[in-house]
């Protein structure tokens, strides 16, 4: 009992302390969660409106907020929220190191978390939109389109799709972009999709145009461009530049070319200039707060290494103390079980020793009466049936005599077991020219209670051999035994004169068969008995 308690003690410490400090670092996930939430909605408010400068405010200040002392999903958000605007104002360089502190706030803290992973990918794909490496963009969009299916954002859904099929319309893939253009038809049509989008994805269908009727997208894009004056956003405009560049390379004119280059390269820098026109002073300040933030920021990572480290030895010494304990009371508790075990096999073993020993005695005894018995009667007939039955007698106790005298008090020696039987029949008839074969293996054993059916069965077949099989000629009894995976094949045969022809197994009932069948019952086996140069007796039962 004692040892008991002691368990239940140990393995209440252990779950407390993990319960304790799973517990710890869920509130202070939710609480830093709820506090920041905030910042972040009003970012991508104001992203959605263009009004880049309140939104890149609103980024930082999340980012703050949060703090990277602690792994936060919102702050590789606030990341890919700077990297996309960056993005829209074709700041490569600025957009790339937003995407990459989101990576590196995941490797530093060792986070698995696969929807801000998307998003980052997302938005370096955008990043190679926009400087031309077509094919790397194609497969880190595939892969956030594929993966969007993680998240219920429908409009992110859409901006991937439409993504995908710009750039796959632009490398003449036109199968991938229709069987895109098909999903992302079906999506708009049970989503609200707002007047930049719908102006991209109609950017992307003169994409696809492109590769089919050259000439006739030329006037397809000057259409579009009356229509749409009104509601061109930067992207859709930077996109049209490029698809009257991609018309003027595949009509091969040099000086076309390098014109309509110098427009679109030249529109790129207008809106990157015109931004940090009026930011100047800001992000000179930015600038040197970066610094000190990033400064700071090592130093911070530099005292959570040390505090983790130290942190981690203090639990691996609490750990191994525990193991430790756990380890000594598991020994203990082995070393009790066992010895009780032990001792419990030995009171039953002995007990079992003492039981086959009197029912050996036992017996004996009414063996003794049966030899008296045979003494009061002068018919053979009578003398020969009382013979038989000390034979039988006689097996059974062979049987107990066996298992007193062993260790183990299980099992049987078969053929050391069927030797003995044998001798004893043979002693009990006059005629000593019958030859018993034993060709049962020396180190086959078999289960203590099966043997007692065993031997019965073999006394009956010995038995009828010598009164019935060689009307007191020579003759010979061979007996096998062979033990097969799941069961024991029994083989009994003497080279007698046989059954008679009118012998019908099914129909006799002498008593010796009738006991034989009994016992193969018994065995749950099946009997056979036939005529084979002598008679043949096989009976097989399971283990």
């Amino acid at each position: 009992m004692k040892k008991n308690n002691f368990f239940i003690f140990l393995t209440l410490v252990i779950i407390i302390f993990s319960v304790n400090n799973g517990y710890s670092q869920d509130t202070e996930y939710e609480n830093s969660n709820s506090s920041c939430q905030t910042f972040l909605e009003h970012a991508k408010k104001y992203h959605r409106e263009a009004l880049f400068s309140k939104a890149i405010e609103n980024y930082i200040n999340v980012k703050e907020c949060v703090g990277n002392e602690t792994y936060s999903a919102l702050y590789v958000e606030a990341c890919v929220g700077l990297g996309n605007i960056y993005n829209d104002i074709y700041d490569t360089y600025e957009a790339v190191n937003q995407f990459k502190e989101g990576i590196n706030h995941q490797i530093i803290f060792k986070a698995n978390d696969p929807i801000p992973q998307m998003y980052v990918r997302d938005g370096l794909g955008k990043t190679l939109i926009n400087e031309g490496k077509f094919e790397q963009a194609i497969t880190l969009i595939d892969l956030s389109v594929k993966m969007s299916s993680l998240v219920d954002d429908k409009q992110f859904k859409i901006e991937s799709l439409n993504n995908l099929i710009y750039l796959l319309a632009l490398k003449d893939n036109l199968k991938d972009a229709n069987e895109h253009l098909l999903a992302l038809e079906k999506l708009t049509q049970e989503t609200d999709v707002s007047k930049k989008m719908e102006t991209l994805i109609q950017v992307s269908k003169l994409g696809i145009e492109l590769s089919k009727d050259l000439n006739g997208v030329k006037s397809e894009i000057v259409n579009f461009e009356r229509d749409n004056s009104h509601d061109f956003n930067t992207t859709a405009k930077e996109r049209i530049l490029r698809l009257k560049h991609q018309i003027d390379l595949r009509e091969s004119d040099k000086n076309k070319c390098i014109e309509s280059y110098n427009i679109w390269d030249n529109f790129r820098d207008s809106i990157q200039i015109d931004f940090y026109k009026n930011l100047k002073d800001s992000l000179q300040l930015r600038s040197q707060k970066r610094v000190v933030d990033e400064e700071l920021h090592r130093l911070r990572i530099q005292e959570r290494l040390n505090q983790t480290e130290v942190s981690y030895k203090n639990k691996n010494i609490l750990y191994l103390l525990i193991l430790l304990l756990a380890l000594i009371a598991i020994i203990v508790f082995i070393y009790y079980f066992f010895n009780r075990l032990k001792k419990q096999k030995a009171t039953i073993e002995s007990l079992q020793k003492e039981l086959h020993h009197r029912v050996k005695n036992n017996l004996s005894i009414i063996d003794t009466f049966i030899e008296v018995a045979k003494e009061e009667f002068n018919e053979i007939r009578f003398t020969t049936k009382l013979s038989e039955l000390q034979n039988r007698i006689d097996s059974i106790n062979e049987v107990h005599q066996q298992l007193y005298l062993k260790e183990d008090i299980t099992n049987l020696n078969l053929k050391k077991y069927i030797d003995k039987l044998s001798n004893n029949i043979t002693a009990s008839f006059s005629n000593h020219e019958i030859e018993i074969v034993n060709n049962i293996n020396n180190s086959l054993t078999i289960k203590a209670d099966k043997s007692f059916s065993i031997g019965l069965v073999i006394n009956e077949f010995i038995t009828n051999s010598f009164k019935y099989a060689f009307e007191n000629k020579s003759g010979k009894v061979s007996i096998n035994v062979v033990e097969n995976k799941n069961s024991y094949a029994v083989t009994l045969k003497d080279n007698g004169k046989g059954l008679p022809e009118d012998f019908n197994v099914e129909e006799s009932e002498t008593f010796g068969l009738r006991i034989i069948k009994l016992l193969s019952k018994q065995l749950n086996g099946t009997f056979e008995l036939k005529n084979n140069n002598g008679v043949i007796l096989n009976i097989t039962f399971p283990k």
